[in-house]
């Protein structure tokens, strides 16, 4: 069932998305902020429906991408997967557990980018729909912040698998 969380957050997270943009739309204005400074002021603007095409097409592609990445790790030779001690991990005693292993992580950092993106999404709808423009540079990175502890904790326990072999094993 843990195997199935990363995949169910990430459709949930598109399926929010989508509904986010079918709700919101005709309450958007024509022309709205984007892109926003560090300071939360706009500093680029686009018209609604490019900004809803951008925000879908975004959150679709990189799922499918990195989806598609994940499966492509299991089915490409050993000699195309760029990891720390490739010859250890990706041999054939170990390859399909290795592999799996890696695919699992990057489920979750998949999820964890499209959870991110939703929330980014209302984030900014909800700007656009101030009386005065301006993201909430807090919740902006409160998100953010949340978002790359998330990343790092998945990159790190990736690279501290991979950049050791077991003592057991070593020759």
């Amino acid at each position: 069932m843990l195997r199935k969380i990363p995949y169910l957050l990430n459709v949930v997270a598109i399926l929010v998305t989508v509904g986010l943009a079918a709700y919101y739309y005709p309450k958007l204005p024509d022309r709205l902020a984007s892109h926003f400074g560090t300071n939360g002021q706009p500093d680029g603007w686009t018209d609604k429906s490019n900004f809803i095409a951008i925000m879908l097409s975004l959150q679709v592609g990189l799922a499918v991408f990195m989806s598609t990445l994940t499966w492509l790790i299991r089915k490409l030779p050993a000699s195309m997967v760029n990891i720390p001690h490739r010859e250890y991990w990706l041999h054939e005693d170990r390859a399909e557990e290795t592999t799996s292993w890696l695919g699992q992580h990057l489920n979750w950092i998949n999820a964890a980018t499209s959870v991110f993106l939703t929330l980014i999404f209302q984030l900014t709808i909800e700007s656009n729909l101030m009386e005065k423009v301006q993201l909430s540079s807090p919740s902006f990175f409160i998100i953010l912040g949340l978002y790359f502890l998330v990343i790092s904790i998945f990159l790190g326990k990736i690279l501290l698998k991979f950049t050791t072999i077991p003592p057991s094993n070593q020759t």
